[in-house]
C-alpha cells in the first residue's frame, strides 16, 4: 500500500475514533452496510475508522459510495491497518449541504518504525438515503 492510500484511509479512521471519544451522537440504527439511515456524516466516519482497524475487508469497503473514486481496500491492506494503532487528534464536520457533507480529521498513526501525522478531508454523499464516503483528500 502506498503512503497516499494509507494516509487517505487513516484520516477517515481517525475521524471516526475521535468522534467516538468526544461523545458524539451514536443514535443511528446500524444496518451493517457501512452506515445507517439516521447516522450523521461524523458518525459514519467514526464507524468507518473503527472498522478499518478491526473489521473485515467487506465491512470496510461497505462504507464507500458506489461511485467513489477512492480505491477499495484489499485483504493485505486491511491486515496492515490492523497491525497499527491510531490516535485521533481532532474531527470536525465542516459543512453539510443537502446530500453532501465534508468532515476534516487529524490523526497520528503509529507504525512499527515511526509516527505519521496527517490531516485529511472526507467528502460524504448520500446513496439510497445513507451517508457514504465518496472521496478522501489528504
Amino acid at each position: 500500500m502506498d503512503r497516499r492510500e494509507f494516509i487517505a484511509h487513516s484520516g477517515v479512521a481517525t475521524a471516526i475514533v475521535l468522534a467516538g471519544c468526544n461523545g458524539s451522537d451514536n443514535s443511528g440504527s446500524q444496518n451493517n452496510s457501512g452506515g445507517s439511515t439516521t447516522d450523521s456524516p461524523a458518525t459514519v466516519v467514526r464507524e468507518y475508522l473503527q472498522t478499518l482497524y478491526d473489521g473485515t475487508v467487506s465491512e470496510i469497503n461497505a462504507f464507500f459510495h458506489p461511485n467513489s473514486e477512492t480505491p477499495k481496500l484489499t485483504e493485505t491492506q486491511a491486515q496492515q491497518y490492523q497491525s497499527r494503532s491510531i490516535e485521533i487528534r481532532s474531527v470536525e464536520t465542516q459543512n453539510t449541504e443537502g446530500n453532501t457533507a465534508e468532515v476534516t480529521a487529524s490523526v497520528t498513526v503509529e507504525t512499527s518504525s515511526r509516527e505519521i501525522d496527517d490531516t485529511a478531508t472526507y467528502e460524504l454523499r448520500k446513496s439510497d438515503g445513507e451517508w457514504k464516503i465518496y472521496q478522501i483528500n489528504s
